[in-house]
């Protein structure tokens, strides 16, 4: 199961999200994996989102 952990800061541009969860259930996000939307997974297997703040309103 994915679920958010945390939103780690939010301004006009983009917000920073990290999730729980394993790397391919990022594909339930689809309408979200988009070249302009990024991903990173880090040393703790934390899933790190950055995204359009507009997207998500």
């Amino acid at each position: 199961m994915l679920k958010i952990n945390e939103i780690k800061n939010r301004n006009p541009k983009n917000i920073v999200i990290e999730f729980d969860g394993e790397k391919n259930e990022l594909n339930k996000f689809g309408n979200f994996l988009e070249d302009k939307n990024v991903f990173s997974f880090n040393q703790d297997k934390k899933i790190v989102g950055i995204f359009k703040y507009s997207e998500l309103k």
